[in-house]
């Protein structure tokens, strides 16, 4: 009965640390998904920035309304590209090296907000990638 009953404490800590474990884990997919939605918006964004650089150049030097507009425009593509390859290295750096699983859920959540604004940024920029 002794055994028994060590067995069943012995069953109830392996799941509660695996339980752990998974929301660690199932945090980083989560991040990452909102990693692997957008990234692959950056090659059409640095696209999208070189063609918008030269429309700007070629514009007539009445068209200031228009430069504004396609300035701010181009703005906020280089600004998504620069904040997601920032977040990137960021992500890497936070969460490389030895961590207790207390500690990985707490930098996955902040990287998980991190990441979220950063792929609205990215589907707003795409939109005006999109439209050029």
């Amino acid at each position: 009965m002794k055994f028994a009953k060590i067995g069943v404490l012995l069953i109830a800590v392996l799941f509660s640390s695996c339980s752990g474990e998974n929301k660690s884990e199932d945090l980083y997919k989560e991040v990452m998904g909102f990693h692997d939605e957008v990234m692959p918006y950056m090659g059409s964004l640095y696209q999208a920035e070189k063609k918008m650089k030269k429309m700007i150049a070629e514009l007539d030097s009445t068209a200031t309304d228009q430069k504004k507009m396609m300035e701010a425009q181009l703005d906020t593509l280089i600004s998504a590209q620069d904040n997601m390859t920032n977040w990137m290295r960021e992500m890497s750096a936070a969460y490389e090296g030895e961590m207790e699983e207390e500690e990985k859920i707490t930098v996955l959540k902040d990287q998980l907000e991190k990441v979220k604004a950063i792929s609205d940024e990215l589907k707003a920029a795409k939109r005006i990638a999109d439209k050029l």
